[in-house]
């Protein structure tokens, strides 16, 4: 299924890939501006091929290659070997196509996909085989940080296809129970960001992939209805806002923030309020991720996944990964909310952002703070975690520099060079209202 739309999206990423020469290495390959899910792939195999060159040493070498001191070495290795090692022709046409292929199948039916990728040729794998298999994932990021979690905290001897399945399925009754239209409008959105990289119109997916989502989630009624829409009114493509008014009742229907690219290709997202703009649905949130703590206490020692064991997950939030939440992992998944929030006011906004930094962060320009005043102070807060990688010095440059900027277009330039620089997709939510707060400055000033 898909194959014509899986063809043309790769022969769309080794079309830019063909202009950049013979010699290609990963760090030139981040600059062709290839989706960042295909990019997170291509690094994750590169990591993983490493990883495995690691584990023959470890197990026939004389010396001892383990500890965390060697491992961070490796670590560097890796940077290395992803800088210089040049990525042949008949590499980067497998690579491209694998991570292509992956993501349809994982943006539709992520469970299974995951299942497949991590146990493609295995019965087993050690918890640490799981968690650099995890890394090949750009979506359904909740996924990610529960697994993850979960690994680090039941000192598992090994993990099976059964294990895993099971913990998914588990997950899934839980938070399906109380937070259905949340994760169907993640998926929708993840759905739409793939499928149609590099088309025209982004916002139209077919029926058959939300399908196959709702058929993995036992979402039987919505998938009914859905079914019933199509077939009464036929088309290769839905609007999303016309799946929703399909699955969803009247008074259920989530209407996002409509989602526009400037001349300049920039994302920006129309608001009537500040509030709003704060308030952006989750369905924007394409790489929604967990910050987690465990709670050690809570957990049960045995060394493998209990068909027992029941899983809750409360006061569930998708956010991005600049929340901070608390998973308890034990015979009960809990996961409550922090409260804890960035706050800040435009007085206060140099003493935060220097944060014992240097006087280099400041921000000291007028306009700066102009920039600054059509953003919330959790916005501020989240830019900086999620774009900024929490460099606030880094942050506090960039809106300088933007602010001293004559045209928009200018500005922009920035912009582009800095969602590159981070690997940043600038149709994600923070990304957005950073380009929303320059896009109001230049049309106010």
């Amino acid at each position: 299924m898909f194959e014509k739309e899986i063809k043309f999206i790769s022969d769309f990423c080794l079309n830019k890939i063909s202009k950049a020469g013979a010699s290609l290495t990963f760090e030139k390959l981040k600059g062709i501006e290839i989706h960042p899910a295909i990019l997170k792939y291509i690094s994750a195999e590169i990591d993983f091929q490493i990883y495995k060159d690691r584990q023959i040493l470890l197990q026939q070498s004389v010396y001892d290659y383990s500890g965390s001191e060697i491992t961070k070495y490796f670590k560097m290795i890796a940077l290395e070997i992803k800088n210089s090692k040049g990525i042949s022709e008949h590499e980067i046409i497998d690579l491209i196509n694998k991570a292509v292929r992956f993501n349809f199948n994982y943006t539709t039916q992520p469970n299974d996909t995951l299942s497949h990728l991590i146990f493609d040729s295995v019965d087993s794998r050690t918890p640490e085989d799981v968690l650099m298999i995890l890394e090949y994932t750009y979506y359904y990021g909740y996924l990610r940080q529960i697994l993850s979690s979960y690994l680090d905290k039941k000192q598992l001897l090994t993990m099976n296809r059964k294990d895993l399945e099971f913990l998914l399925n588990k997950i899934d009754t839980e938070l399906l129970a109380v937070k259905t239209d949340e994760l169907v409008d993640n998926a929708l959105s993840a759905i739409s960001d793939f499928f149609n990289v590099g088309a025209v119109l982004r916002t139209q997916i077919p029926p058959q992939a939300v399908e196959l989502y709702f058929i993995e989630k036992n979402l039987n009624h919505l998938s009914s209805r859905l079914e019933h829409a199509v077939t009464k009114a036929p088309k290769a493509k839905y609007e999303i806002e016309e799946i929703k008014k399909i699955i969803y009742s009247i008074a259920d229907t989530l209407v996002p923030k409509k989602v526009e690219a400037l001349e300049t290709d920039i994302p920006t997202v129309e608001s009537e309020s500040e509030k709003q703009n704060e308030d952006v649905n989750v369905s924007e949130n394409l790489n929604s991720e967990l910050s987690t703590t465990v709670n050690e206490d809570l957990l049960p020692k045995s060394p493998s996944v209990s068909e027992t064991e029941e899983i809750e997950l409360d006061n569930f939030e998708i956010t991005t990964s600049s929340s901070k939440e608390t998973i308890d992992l034990t015979n009960e998944i809990n996961i409550e909310e922090d409260t804890d929030t960035f706050s800040v006011d435009a007085d206060e906004l140099e003493e935060a952002i220097t944060d014992n930094s240097s006087d280099d962060a400041v921000v000291k320009n007028k306009n700066a703070q102009d920039i600054l005043s059509f953003l919330s102070d959790r916005e501020i807060e989240k830019i900086i975690s999620s774009v900024f990688n929490e460099d606030k010095e880094d942050f506090a440059t960039t809106i300088e520099s933007i602010s001293e900027c004559n045209t928009y277009d200018k500005a922009t330039e920035i912009l582009k060079t800095l969602y590159t620089t981070y690997n940043i997709n600038p149709y994600s939510r923070d990304a957005i209202l950073l380009t929303n707060a320059v896009a109001k400055y230049f049309t106010v000033a």
